[in-house]
Formats: C-alpha cells, structure tokens, sequence
C-alpha cells in the first residue's frame, strides 16, 4: 500500500511538470488587457512571439497579462 502512496505522489510530480513546460512551450504569446478606463471597457492587445505559430495551428493558446496604463481617478 505504501508504494502505492509514493507511485502516486511521483506521478503527480512528473504530470505537473511536464504540464508547466508543455504550456510555456506551446504558448503563441500575450493577450494583454488594459482596464484603465472603466467608462469605455476593457482594451485587448495581442503580442504574438511568432506569427507562424498561430497560422499552423488549429488551436492555440495565449498568456494573459493584465496591465493598466491609466491611473484610476
């Protein structure tokens, strides 16, 4: 039963791993969001590292940063 325990908790180590540099590699770039301005709506920029990345695949995926130029008043 113990080896059980130790096999699950390795497995668990190695499939979050693996999950974190599988995302950082496949990811396309960054969907920055600017909320500064709260009368007018959220503002989207899309940072893209390659435009290749996105045109050869059917999916893709985006970090998401969100960042406000404007101070609120």
């Amino acid at each position: 039963m113990i080896y059980f325990w130790i096999g699950l908790v390795v497995g668990l180590a190695i499939a979050s791993i693996a999950s974190c540099i599988m995302r950082r590699r496949s990811c396309a770039g960054t969907l920055r969001v600017d909320r500064s301005d709260p009368d007018d709506g959220h503002y989207l920029f899309l940072e893209l590292q390659n435009m290749s990345d996105v045109v050869n695949r059917r999916y893709v995926t985006f970090r998401v940063r969100i960042e406000d130029f404007l101070p609120h008043k």
